[in-house]
């Protein structure tokens, strides 16, 4: 008998949980992002997946090298769950290392804001920057993107990225621009360092590894 109570009250706890986690569509234009509490938002669609791996940009001695991973139902301070595309980076200039920050994604973190790239949403055509090589209703994805040498208040950067299928290899373009200029001061109050990022801003090209 014990044991018949003990399996009811499980299934009504999960069938509860259920019903205060309602999943919804992640890039569901029809309803409004984060603001139903308790609720997940999934990459129902799986649009998050192509970008997932490591992708690389060479030109000389310079080299670029972004890997995405994708984290499933994070929790967001905002007291709801979300499917998030998280990535980190290394940056050669000219043979010399910039930054690395790799093994930054050996760490399971529960907030994607705990690495230097996390997706924030879709982007249309017409969105800043503009993406003329982009079809009327092709989308790309927007990220993020700091760096630990970042101690700036404000200065904050955003990918803009799509993947395009070139001669049979699948290419990342990205449209690397800044969010937030840099304001000169710290969180708390004191002067800042960092008034760019290690990585230029412009347009780059990297290949699926």
């Amino acid at each position: 008998m014990k044991k018949i109570l003990y399996v009811l009250l499980l299934s009504l706890a999960f069938t509860h949980c259920k019903a205060q986690n309602p999943v919804l569509g992640l890039f569901d234009d029809t309803i409004e992002f984060g603001e139903l509490q308790g609720a997940y938002y999934k990459d129902v669609d799986n649009y998050l997946d192509q970008f997932v791996g490591t992708w690389m940009y060479t030109e000389g001695d310079t080299i670029l090298k972004v890997t995405f991973f994708k984290k499933e139902m994070m929790f967001k301070r905002n007291s709801y769950y979300a499917d998030y595309l998280v990535g980190e980076f290394q940056y050669i200039e000219n043979g010399v290392e910039k930054a690395n920050t790799l093994s930054n994604l050996n760490i399971n973190y529960t907030s994607p804001y705990n690495y230097n790239m996390w997706s924030i949403g879709q982007m249309w055509k017409a969105s800043y920057p503009v993406c003329d090589e982009c079809s009327a209703n092709e989308k790309r994805l927007k990220m993020s993107f700091t760096e630990p040498a970042n101690d700036d208040d404000c200065l904050e950067g955003m990918w803009a990225m799509r993947v395009v299928v070139e001669g049979g290899v699948q290419k990342l373009k990205v449209q690397f621009r800044f969010e937030t200029v840099a304001c000169g001061y710290k969180e708390d109050g004191t002067p800042s360092t960092a008034d760019y990022f290690s990585i230029p801003f412009g347009d780059y090209t990297l290949i699926k590894q």
